[in-house]
């Protein structure tokens, strides 16, 4: 046999194979981890599975056996929701919105470096302040009364007259408090804490805002994390046992992010069905657009990144840069005029999501 009948056989068989795995790999964001954890990880092999279908497909047209080209086809076909889920095309609107809406992981304002006065934490306090946006979403917001710059309720309270819910999980070592907040330019007339019985830094709040006539809900959420080690993950060593070391930390720190967010999205997912309003749920999901987590969302609210932006709108600003997993959602009743990924402002391992939004006569 010729390499160039073998080169023909293992394509012919990679055709098959990766089909019947794609079809499974698909079928994983429709299974909640918490059921079978083994489903994260599938999910996570998506984009894998496309990018090699396209491959294939464009290998098959051009040596021209177009009946083998059949197969990664159907694979694309099958990966339509991804595909849309993935990279977003759409035309800028020419409507003023009604409001706008900010999402930002803020991670507590740089407080980490313990500098007050750093130039980072300076910025990005800056930034969020003097943001136009009518309502601003916060996850890891941090608050401390009695300091001039991180005491951030009065200074956007007083300068733009915002009303503010921010619900504090705890106090770090620095003396202030930790949580979720959301401000807003229109009266807050209901709120309150979602307790998804996490860790301490994760949870939901939501507010009841007064657009002119009508009322809207706004859910800030912040699930669990993927806690990854990137210096770990990147770091090179030759050094076996370490490499193994690492390897298992990042398995069984996924295994559990996977877990708790498939409880916790299942206690958003009852409370919004309670709720009497239109619908906007913000925040960090820790979790890819492949995932139960998103599909789960998607299932009763419609992603603002698939019907208002464009390109890729990666979200995470660090090494692992092609994660999204920041996102806005929106229920029937409201319409996106477009959703932009602010990568200029980079003072966080997040870059923020804006969004306007129309209300649609009812």
């Amino acid at each position: 046999m010729d390499v160039r009948s073998v080169l023909r056989l293992f394509f012919r068989y990679t055709n098959r194979m990766l089909l019947v795995i794609s079809l499974f790999c698909y079928a994983s964001s429709l299974v909640s981890p918490e059921t079978l954890w083994i489903a994260g990880f599938l999910a996570l092999a998506i984009p894998v599975c496309m990018v090699g279908h396209l491959v294939l497909l464009i290998t098959w047209l051009v040596i021209g056996k177009l009946r083998m080209a059949i197969y990664p086809a159907v694979g694309l076909l099958a990966a339509f929701p991804y595909w849309r889920a993935t990279f977003a095309l759409n035309l800028p609107s020419n409507t003023t919105p009604d409001f706008e809406v900010l999402s930002y992981n803020v991670r507590l304002f740089n407080a980490y470096d313990r500098a007050e006065h750093s130039a980072q934490a300076k910025a990005i306090v800056q930034w969020v302040i003097h943001d136009s946006s009518d309502i601003k979403c916060l996850q890891e917001y941090y608050q401390l009364d009695s300091s001039q710059l991180f005491n951030i309720s009065q200074r956007m309270d007083r300068r733009a007259g915002y009303y503010h819910y921010f619900s504090p999980c705890c106090n770090n070592d620095l003396g202030g408090e930790m949580g979720l907040a959301i401000y807003s330019r229109f009266p807050i007339v209901n709120q309150g804490f979602i307790d998804l019985k996490g860790r301490y830094r994760y949870g939901a709040i939501f507010a009841d805002v007064v657009v002119r006539k009508d009322t809207v809900r706004i859910y800030n959420i912040h699930l669990q994390s993927m806690s990854i080690n990137e210096h770990a993950i990147f770091q090179n060593s030759s050094d076996t046992e370490k490499i193994k070391h690492v390897l298992k930390d990042l398995f069984q720190r996924l295994r559990y992010g996977f877990i708790r967010r498939g409880m916790q999205i299942q206690i958003i997912l009852q409370h919004i069905a309670s709720s009497p309003y239109r619908v906007i749920l913000c925040g960090d999901l820790n979790d890819v657009p492949y995932s139960y987590t998103y599909y789960q969302f998607s299932r009763f609210l419609e992603n603002t990144f698939e019907s208002a932006a464009s390109g890729f709108g990666f979200t995470y600003n660090g090494k692992l840069f092609f994660l999204r997993i920041d996102n806005q959602f929106y229920s029937k009743g409201l319409q996106p005029t477009y959703l932009r990924t602010i990568r200029q402002v980079d003072y966080s391992d997040h870059f923020p999501l804006k969004a306007g939004y129309s209300i649609l006569p009812r």
